[in-house]
């Protein structure tokens, strides 16, 4: 099977992804509007689908962003996604829907909503995930300009958000990540370099107190 987009709207991204609440696992798509550069600003959309056993496709439902979704990954239960140089999360809503179900006894689409949102980067355009029962889980965020920050989930002022933990001080354009545990990254830049990144024990202290990502091994595969 296969779905169309709007018109002059581009997928940019898709992953299966089991999401809290949900019995199942969904197609998520990415998408931006407009042309096909993937640096143009403009509105993207966040779409939801199920997959028969049969591989039809059925829309459940979307959520529209300011800008390009460049890469999506699923995050202890939520779905974690750029939009430009924003990472949000998004969860899956369905507690509201399933007492309506039970009451009117029809079945309404469930939402996608972002619960919190982590800025400071400029292009993210990878990110990968590293999560087990011992730890609150590790997101790393590979950018176009910023190199590689690793985030995790916090509580503040009783809201849910996602803090920085370390980074990549040095401006390699990355373009794709993957999470070894959670203080071990590889990342691949666009000068055909692959690294094996570290977070290191010793703290940086500016505005704020973080642990610095080191590069321990490269390779140039051209």
């Amino acid at each position: 099977d296969s779905v169309e987009c709007n018109s002059s709207e581009y997928p940019m991204c898709a992953v299966f992804a089991k999401l809290d609440g949900c019995n199942e696992q969904m197609l998520f798509v990415g998408t931006k509007s407009g042309t096909k550069s993937k640096f143009e600003v403009n509105e993207g959309r966040v779409l939801a689908y199920t997959v028969s056993d049969s591989g039809k496709a059925a829309l459940q439902c979307e959520s529209v962003v300011d800008g390009a979704v460049l890469t999506m990954v699923e995050f202890q239960g939520k779905l974690a996604v750029s939009v430009q140089g924003k990472v949000f999360l998004y969860i899956l809503y369905l507690l509201f829907y399933q007492v309506i179900l039970f009451k009117y006894k029809h079945t309404p689409k469930p939402t996608l909503n972002p619960i919190t949102d982590f800025y400071g980067q400029i292009f993210i355009e990878s990110m990968a995930a590293f999560t087990d029962k011992k730890t609150d889980g590790v997101l790393a965020i590979g950018d176009h300009i910023k190199s590689v920050v690793l985030a995790k989930p916090a509580i503040i002022n009783s809201e849910p958000t996602l803090v920085e933990v370390s980074r990549n001080v040095e401006p390699h354009s990355i373009t794709a990540i993957c999470m070894l545990d959670q203080r071990q990254v590889l990342a691949a830049d666009a000068n055909g370099n692959i690294m094996a990144m570290t977070q290191s024990q010793n703290p940086v202290y500016n505005d704020t107190r973080f642990q610095t990502l080191d590069i321990t091994g490269a390779i140039h595969v051209g």
